[in-house]
């Protein structure tokens, strides 16, 4: 199974699915799961193999994917780096709801821009104030 996001659409790709991607919108692959994942991508203008090759020497690198790197091959390519996206509604916890599993959470700190007590789901398991 992959993980392929494409805008604001996220689904995990069993064998025989496809997913399309418009020109110039925003994606990403990805496989959280524990097999591995293969993809046949079908690109149109075609940038080439290489593109992908070279993704793979950096993403496996000895001392792991490096950031800086991918976003020079991917420039290298033409391709431009998205920013990372706020906290989706869907990511963001009730903090009344949360208040047992965050007992020490203020609930003066963490106001929406609706006036709603709130807070993000972080890294980890644990929380982070959600600020707009």
């Amino acid at each position: 199974m992959l993980r392929y996001t494409v805008d604001d659409e996220m689904r995990d790709l069993e064998p025989g699915q496809r997913m399309y991607t418009p020109r110039g919108s925003v994606h990403a692959f990805s496989n959280p799961h524990d097999s591995p994942a293969r993809a046949l991508v079908i690109l149109t203008p075609d940038i080439g193999a290489q593109y992908f090759r070279d993704v793979a020497e950096v993403a496996s690198a000895p001392s792991g994917p490096n950031p800086a790197k991918m976003a020079e091959v991917m420039t290298r390519y033409g391709l431009i780096l998205a920013p990372p996206k706020p906290a989706a509604p869907s990511e963001l916890l009730d903090l009344k709801s949360c208040a047992k599993k965050c007992p020490t959470a203020n609930p003066h700190d963490w106001t929406s821009a609706a006036g709603t007590k709130t807070m993000s789901r972080a890294p980890g398991g644990g929380s982070k104030p959600f600020a707009n």
